[in-house]
């Protein structure tokens, strides 16, 4: 039962890694409007950073016990770095092959 529950927790804290990444969106693309593209995807890449080094030291604070806030923490981690790479192989399929109708 209680692995049960650390293992739904780390769905649940991967659910919102996904929506974490997808909710910065919008502030990259107005970032790179409003700055240079490369000033912008400076200042993403920062906010993006922290927010990983964030759950890191969160990771740290409780390595030991806490079971469940350790899942849910590794789950938005795990969801945030695995949607940002989806994101850059969607970037990187796109910018070689071309748009798909």
């Amino acid at each position: 039962m209680r692995k049960a529950v650390i293992f739904l927790l780390f769905l649940l804290g991967l659910v919102i890694g996904f929506f974490l990444r997808y909710s910065l969106v919008p502030l990259e693309s107005v970032l790179e409007q409003k700055l240079l593209w490369l000033l912008g995807f400076f200042i993403h890449q920062v906010i993006l950073f922290s927010v990983v080094v964030g759950t890191a030291i969160v990771l740290y604070r409780y390595r030991r016990g806490h079971y469940a806030i350790r899942a849910l923490g590794w789950g938005i981690w795990a969801g945030f770095l695995i949607s940002n790479l989806f994101f850059m192989a969607l970037i990187l399929a796109v910018a070689l092959g071309g748009p798909t109708p």
